[in-house]
């Protein structure tokens, strides 16, 4: 199947944003089930369903056209409902070409804030609560949900110890703060409606560049922490049964094709639909630009990661369950690389990170970086 086949495809706007989306996976099949009716000749022109409700409807789908795994799900929904708001927040179109979940949108944003547009992890915008947002000026700075509960405030915690601890932090701790976005405190806002919502600051990644190609890859052969209630156990393990056997999941991923000037889409119900027998390819597309792979990034990635290996393979303080590896690149090919370099990675999400006995070296984690690693060395080495 080739990857236009596969894949929900955006135009790119000036500042990284999408001019439309356009599905291309089979809309008579499966379109009308999960879209609700917003395609039109194979054509995704406005995603109008809920994203949340749509994603559902395409898990117990299986998330399946013509009984080929398709990575629609809930990426394309989710896409035109923050391209839609940004380019009527730029002046770009009228309130009345907005579907009703952007317009409930933009009466929650703040003022002076914008969705970020290229979300591929994390919390979304649905159902009155907040994804990823940036402040106009400041937008090199990432302002992330605080979750509700415990596992909000652990995360919290994490980094408030990170980096601002004024004590002696352990060995193992103070490297971590290399591998990690930086920290740069928590802020209550108070959305349109009058709500107050605490978010974190954290360094965004993907500022200074040009046409950012994202990965989200959930690294450990388990997500759930040592404290987790037995239905939660089982809840995991049904849902990507195979990442105890490969050591990661795919959680987003968005792939810039200098060629059409678009961007291809993979959300998590993708990842899902990822096997042992398919990891291997499902990373390829990552890398593939349209017309030819990126060895050029793979080299620089597993050079990248070496730092991360050696971490998780010797520190003995932290035990990390459903963290992940934000991975970014420079997906213009047409220009000189920038000023934030080819590529860039980071370990992030710590709801479910803590301190812990000296047990040995966390396997969770360092299994999982050994794996990922592993595949992408036979990704370099075509090993397809």
């Amino acid at each position: 199947m080739s990857e236009k086949e596969a894949g929900c495809v955006g135009k790119a706007h000036h500042n990284g944003v999408l001019e439309h989306l356009v599905c291309t996976t089979g809309i008579d099949d499966c379109g009308p089930k999960a879209m609700n009716g917003s395609c039109h000749d194979g054509d995704l022109t406005m995603a109008t369903s809920n994203p949340k409700e749509h994603g559902k409807k395409a898990e117990e789908a299986g998330s399946h056209c013509n009984g080929t795994a398709q990575p629609l799900s809930c990426a394309c929904a989710h896409e035109a409902l923050i391209d839609s708001v940004i380019r009527y927040m730029d002046n770009d179109i009228s309130v009345s070409s907005l579907s009703d979940e952007a317009v409930k949108l933009l009466k929650l944003i703040p003022e002076g804030y914008i969705p970020v547009p290229h979300q591929v992890g994390g919390h979304r915008h649905v159902d009155g609560k907040f994804g990823f947002l940036r402040r106009i000026g400041q937008l090199e700075i990432l302002f992330k949900p605080v979750q509700p509960g415990a596992k909000g405030q652990n995360e919290v915690m994490f980094y408030d110890k990170l980096f601002n601890c004024t004590g002696d932090l352990h060995d193992d701790i103070q490297k971590l703060k290399d591998l990690v976005p930086r920290f740069i405190g928590c802020e209550k806002i108070r959305d349109k409606a009058g709500h107050l919502h605490e978010f974190l600051k954290l360094e965004d990644i993907t500022d200074h560049f040009r046409r950012p190609a994202i990965m989200d890859v959930k690294i450990g052969k388990r997500v759930w922490d040592d404290y987790a209630e037995q239905d939660k156990i089982e809840r995991e393990k049904k849902k990507y049964p195979d990442q105890e056997v490969i050591g990661f999941r795919i959680i987003g991923m968005r792939v810039f094709r200098p060629h059409q000037n678009d961007y291809i889409y993979y959300d998590r119900f993708y990842g899902r639909s990822v096997t042992a027998d398919t990891a291997l390819s499902a990373l390829n597309r990552f890398f593939e630009d349209g017309t030819s792979r990126r060895v050029d990034v793979i080299d620089t990635l597993l050079e990248q990661l070496v730092p991360f290996l050696q971490w998780s393979e010797k520190q003995r303080t932290l035990k990390l369950f459903a963290s992940s590896l934000l991975i970014v690149y420079e997906g213009d090919t047409s220009q000189p690389v920038g000023p934030g370099g080819l590529l860039k990675v980071k370990l992030v999400d710590f709801a479910h990170a803590y301190e812990k006995a000296d047990e040995g070296v966390d396997e969770n984690s360092a299994f999982g970086m050994r794996i990922f690693m592993s595949y992408l060395k036979r990704l370099r080495g075509n090993d397809l």
